[in-house]
């Protein structure tokens, strides 16, 4: 995980679980926003890999609970490989709606909101992830907002094939924070297409962008050169 120095007195590393699922904090007051943002940068092992079975963790419920905790704090974005291939299935739960005798008051029921994808196929990871969506409310980007609207362009690439399986993940409601989002062209460095985003802040008549880039090797923090001295 990679920030600039410059950065460092509003970025803060506030949870690392074996080092593939690490959660940073954005200070509101350093960097001009409403909440404090907290951005998760992931890499979920395949069930094929050796690491697998390693460590005796499921990063899906920590994932699940990590999101429980933060959305109370603050914004949640998580970005990463999670090795899930989830198609053009749903992520929100299709026909939702409020039931008074059984929902809570404040329970916001579900929108359909369509989204592209280049993979049509999935997987047992893809469904794990699909599930998260719909408990934790949180929306795939890929496919949705700016760039890759009405795209969904491959992240991975290999002699086998090409798949969707590096993500953003957010809240709809955090749709209109995400100032670009883009799956960026494949390079020689990975076999995974950088996925980059910027969100906006904005204090009286200035603006200041927050990018990020996760890839393969982490999360990289960068500030705009005309945000505040």
């Amino acid at each position: 995980m990679l920030y600039k120095e410059s950065l460092q007195d509003g970025i803060e590393i506030v949870k690392n679980h074996a080092d593939s699922v690490i959660w940073i904090k954005l200070d509101k007051d350093f960097f001009h926003l409403h909440d404090d943002v907290y951005i998760c940068g992931g890499y979920l092992w395949g069930e094929e890999s050796p690491a697998y079975n390693t460590v005796n963790i499921d990063f899906f419920d920590i994932l699940e609970e990590d999101m429980t905790y933060f959305s109370d704090l603050g914004e949640v974005f998580i970005a990463g490989d999670f090795n899930s291939r989830t198609g053009l299935r749903n992520d929100f739960i299709p026909h939702d709606r409020l039931v008074l005798d059984t929902d809570q008051e404040d329970y916001v029921p579900d929108l359909p909101i369509s989204r592209a994808s280049l993979d049509s196929k999935s997987n047992n990871f893809g469904t794990r992830l699909l599930d998260l969506c719909k408990s934790s409310a949180l929306r795939i980007v890929n496919g949705r907002l700016d760039d890759d609207y009405n795209k969904g362009m491959y992240t991975f690439l290999c002699n086998s094939g090409a798949s969707v399986v590096d993500y953003l993940l957010t809240r709809e409601r955090n749709f209109s924070c995400i100032e670009s989002f883009a799956i960026q062209p494949f390079n020689e460095w990975s076999d995974h297409a950088p996925l980059r985003f910027s969100l906006f802040s904005r204090q009286a008549n200035m603006k200041m962008l927050t990018r990020v880039s996760q890839n393969l090797s982490g999360v990289m923090i960068k500030r705009s050169p005309f945000a505040r001295a």
